[in-house]
């Protein structure tokens, strides 16, 4: 191609003032953090809404935009503040969830945090904000759902309701004692439940 054939004014580069756009919001509330995938055009971050984020820091509630890159075993998150009234234990609440839920590292605005493999985890848990109906798991399907997605079952089956992520225990019981509690608990439906949240984000 001859150089005087380009127009440069129909060739854009991206600039650092053009983030990516996020792929999950995640809301701390102490020590609890929900996920929702992100859609555009239902979440905004600037004008009225960027204030009414900005002003949940006074009751210490910490509002971040998550953006995924990579592909397992070498998948990493990045934070966007949004709101930080949650200070450092905000953050450690997200990387405790990073950890649990397969990524190597975490992105902070001033920091990186690299993550060690989680390796056998126990059960996991959470209850429905609206319905109160808990869901437990911890068998070894579930937590291949949860890593592979990158993140916990979203919504509650119940009441189709959004649902914290889940707070993990260690595994302290022997292997037969907790895949039988997952089984009683309804492991696939949970399983299930891992995979439709990236149903969701596409509609």
């Amino acid at each position: 191609m001859d150089p005087d054939d380009f127009d440069f004014e129909d060739f854009e580069l991206p600039t650092p003032d053009d983030p990516p756009t996020p792929d999950y919001r995640a809301t701390v509330v102490g020590s609890e953090v929900t996920v929702i995938p992100c859609n555009p055009s239902a979440l905004f971050t600037g004008g009225p809404t960027g204030a009414i984020i900005r002003a949940r820091e006074d009751d210490g509630v910490t509002v971040v935009d998550l953006c995924v890159s990579g592909e397992l075993p070498d998948r990493e998150v990045s934070v966007t503040f949004l709101a930080r009234g949650g200070g450092r234990r905000a953050e450690k609440a997200l990387v405790d969830w990073a950890a649990a839920t397969g990524y190597r590292r975490i992105w902070f605005p001033a920091r990186v945090v690299p993550l060690e493999p989680a390796g056998e985890l126990g059960g996991a848990r959470t209850t429905c904000p609206r319905c109160q109906a808990e869901w437990r798991d911890g068998g070894q399907r579930f937590w291949a759902g949860v890593r592979r997605r990158g993140l916990f079952p979203t919504w509650c089956m119940v009441c189709g309701g959004d649902l914290p992520q889940w707070k993990v225990r260690r595994r302290r019981r022997s292997r037969d004692s907790d895949a039988g509690k997952a089984a009683d608990h309804g492991e696939h439906s949970l399983e299930y439940a891992a995979d439709e949240p990236a149903k969701r984000s596409r509609d």
